[in-house]
């Protein structure tokens, strides 16, 4: 890590340190540092990549939010019902162990974020980590249907629901 952000502002000490042990907390989490943009971490999945980025943005300087920027890069084939499980199940693993986070105050502009069309209500509190969105699960009888929707096909078939 180095004691600067992405715009090459010095860091304070009293900051870099909550860094480095937010880092410490990464690192456990199998997230490793980029080598070309240091203070960024990812961690590769067969889907693709998720990032806790501490190097600040223009809008949040690392100094004022210290908590690493969680964002994910899914590959082109993997569908949003998946990416959304992956990315729910990424961020209780973070608040299980205690890693900080935040999330960017535009990630609902994400298409696989498009609640419009989901047949239920859906409610995402990122920070509490309560996920009532579809991400393959039955909303009713909690089968893996793998799918996008919020009711597998048996569930439909036998509530008339279709």
């Amino acid at each position: 890590m180095i004691q600067q952000d992405k715009f090459g502002n010095q860091i304070y000490y009293s900051k870099f340190k909550i860094l480095i042990e937010t880092a410490k907390k990464l690192q456990e989490l199998n997230y490793k540092e980029s080598f070309k943009k240091q203070n960024l971490f990812f961690k590769k999945t067969g889907e693709g990549c998720m990032f806790a980025d501490m190097r600040g943005t223009d809008e949040v300087p690392i100094w004022e939010d210290t908590d690493p920027l969680f964002y994910w890069l899914f590959n082109e084939d993997i569908p949003y019902w998946k990416q959304r499980r992956l990315i729910e199940e990424e961020i209780k693993i973070f608040i299980k162990r205690k890693c900080p986070f935040r999330v960017s105050f535009d990630v609902h502009d994400n298409p696989i974020f498009n609640f419009e069309n989901y047949e239920s209500g859906s409610f995402v509190d990122f920070e509490g980590g309560e996920f009532d969105w579809e991400n393959g699960f039955c909303k009713k009888c909690q089968k893996d249907f793998q799918d996008e929707g919020s009711f597998c096909a048996e569930c439909l078939k036998s509530n008339n629901i279709v």
